[in-house]
């Protein structure tokens, strides 16, 4: 019975879905990628993938297969294979939405929001310094346990290199990584010959991968803006299905879609949430969050994919994402990127120009 089959016969909510795609990704990790096929692993997985309980208990299968691993003290993060890595598309929309990712800043932004998505990196994160971008992993306390957090996260640090090798159709190299703690010196000599570059173990259960701020806007030779906005909003509606009582993915959600069907000045989020702006302010505020400061986050994201498109004027990119001038949207463009729409545009293209496949 292949996965799709399974989907559609066990129960279809989406915890169900979702634990499923979880149990094939482990799957293919145990069959094509790990040196030596774990029969118990195996066995697990048949069992968990026709469980009945699987939407109720799915965390607690995951939990068990990742804590079998740890047990078995056979290190698989450290020996996935680069020329066979993991294939985020495993993971459906949000899989689509990291391939299609135009440049370095693109990827590490989705492949964040994806990680967050697998409840086990829950506070994955991608942030930019004066110096660095910064992609920050740490592991859900629900879900991994303290004596594997530092084989989780040297796994998908593994995975995340991996995947970018792919995207990038090139040897990429960060320009730094730093590894929980706990990670030992074969380990941290194994990740310095893998990731080609300087690696450090740091006095935090946290793993970060560096790469310097320029690199940033390097291409990816698959990039392609136009479907990257189109898994953007899917992905954007996926999650918040998967997750219908997290306010700030719902809202999210509805930002994207009132900005690319040309109406955030117009649309009326309580009408189309059917909620009270009272209750949505109020759930927002629990997450430490409100509309704009999600608006501000979404916004640069869309822009920067609207700007790549050379058949949309800045003017037309202006209003739809709510700015009433060219003139307001290159002001919040400049603060945002420390260019203008016009500056980004070109140096885009230029490089779009000199690409060498």
């Amino acid at each position: 019975m292949n996965f799709q089959d399974k989907t559609a016969n066990l129960d279809s909510s989406r915890f169900t879905k979702r634990y499923l795609f979880l149990l094939d990704a482990f799957r293919q990790i145990n069959c094509s990628i790990v040196e030596k096929e774990d029969k118990e692993v195996t066995r697990l997985l048949d069992t968990y993938s026709q469980a009945p309980d699987l939407a109720t208990s799915g965390r607690r299968y995951i939990k068990n297969i990742i804590q079998h691993w740890a047990a078995s003290k056979r290190e698989y993060p450290i020996h996935l294979s680069f020329t066979n890595p993991i294939n985020p598309a495993l993971f459906g929309i949000f899989g689509l939405t990291v391939g299609s990712a135009t440049t370095l800043r693109c990827f590490f932004e989705f492949w964040a929001e994806f990680s967050r998505i697998l409840f086990i990196f829950n506070s994955a994160s991608f942030e930019e310094t004066d110096e660095y971008g910064i992609l920050t992993f740490i592991p859900d306390q629900d879900v991994i346990e303290d004596n594997i957090f530092t084989q989780t996260i040297q796994g998908f640090m593994s995975a995340s290199i991996s995947n970018l090798r792919t995207v990038s159709s090139a040897s990429f190299c960060p320009d730094k990584l730093s590894l929980p703690v706990g990670s030992s010196e074969n380990i941290r000599s194994e990740f310095s010959q893998i990731a080609g570059c300087e690696v450090v173990v740091s006095e935090q259960k946290v793993g970060k991968l560096f790469i310097k701020k320029e690199r940033l806007q390097t291409l990816l030779p698959a990039g392609d803006s136009y479907s990257n906005l189109t898994y953007y909003q899917l992905a954007a509606k996926r999650i918040s299905e998967l997750f219908p009582d997290n306010m700030v993915l719902k809202v999210r959600s509805w930002i994207v879609d009132s900005i690319l069907q040309n109406n955030i000045d117009t649309a009326d989020i309580s009408k189309d949430l059917g909620l009270s702006l009272e209750y949505i302010n109020q759930k927002l505020a629990e997450q430490d969050t409100d509309i704009q400061k999600l608006k501000n986050q979404v916004t640069p994201v869309i822009a920067r994919h609207l700007l790549q498109q050379p058949g949309v004027q800045i003017k037309e990119i202006a209003f739809k994402l709510g700015y009433t001038s060219s003139s307001s949207f290159n002001k919040a463009y400049n603060r945002w990127m420390n260019e203008s729409p016009a500056e980004y545009r070109k140096s885009y293209t230029d490089r779009i120009n000199n690409l060498k496949f």
